[in-house]
């Protein structure tokens, strides 16, 4: 019984590190993510220990990203790094090229700029998830497809 409570312990303190380390972890290194500097202004406000790294904890923590900074010069190709930002109340999509916005783990999300990101023609935003949203000018329709968002370690969200 003892060994079995010790590997037991021992297994959630490695879990328990194993998560530590990936609050920890360096998602961006703003110096390197430069493009003439402009997008390191996108994260910089983010760097609340202004070390020049954005870890998963101060993305996590990050309620406003702005992605426009520098305007259409500064072409964003690719947005994954934005389910490192689940808590975000304002984001500004900058230019991006894509086709599909997916930012279906933003549910607290409160206003949505895609006044630069003409290239947009879906957004993919979890239900009950209602932020104003400022379209780009011109001609294109933009879908907006509400998801449903399961979280796997709560049996409750299945009923939602």
């Amino acid at each position: 019984m003892k060994k079995i409570l010790l590997i037991a312990s021992l297994m959630m303190f490695c879990l328990a590190a194993k998560a530590q380390n990936n609050r920890d972890s360096v998602i961006i290194n703003i110096e390197e993510y430069t493009i003439n500097n402009v997008f390191s202004k996108c994260f910089s406000n983010c760097d609340k220990n202004h070390d020049g790294k954005l870890t998963v904890a101060e993305a996590a923590a990050a309620d406003t990203l702005i992605l426009g900074y520098g305007g259409r010069k500064n072409i964003i190709s690719d947005l994954s790094i934005l389910k490192f930002f689940p808590n975000l109340k304002f984001l500004e999509a900058g230019n991006y090229t894509g086709e599909v916005l997916d930012i279906r783990n933003m549910k607290h999300l409160e206003e949505l700029n895609l006044r630069l990101a003409v290239f947009i023609k879906k957004v993919i935003i979890p239900t009950g998830c209602f932020p104003k949203i400022i379209y780009p000018a011109g001609e294109g329709e933009i879908v907006i497809d509400r998801v449903r968002i399961i979280d796997p370690n709560n049996a409750m969200s299945w009923f939602d």
